[in-house]
């Protein structure tokens, strides 16, 4: 059997069937289809999540006092003792810094 053109017959009521078949151009093709659908879902996907966050800047979602706009965040969470009410300062690292006063 010829590996690069190999010819195929199926017998389906009598009738002889034969064609060829091309296994590494059909590979590819698969592979060609798989990797257009994996590009247009990972452009959706991207469009998708791009809207999203447009639609949460627009509204405001997650600002605090400490962000200048929805635009211009400052990346620092307020954290407030309720104990004391002062007000501490994080970027997410681990340190806090007591808020300063207008």
């Amino acid at each position: 059997m010829n590996t690069e053109n190999p010819i195929e017959s199926i017998e389906d009521d009598g009738k002889t069937i034969t064609f060829n078949i091309n296994a590494r151009e059909f590979g590819r093709g698969i592979a060609e289809g798989v990797m257009n659908y994996l590009a247009v879902a990972l452009l959706c996907a991207l469009i998708f999540l791009l809207g999203i966050q447009l639609i949460r800047n627009a509204i405001g979602f997650g600002v605090d006092d400490s962000d200048k706009d929805a635009w211009n965040r400052s990346g620092l969470r307020v954290h407030t003792d309720h104990r004391t009410g002062i007000q501490y300062l994080s970027d997410g690292n681990g340190g806090l810094t007591r808020r300063a006063e207008k």
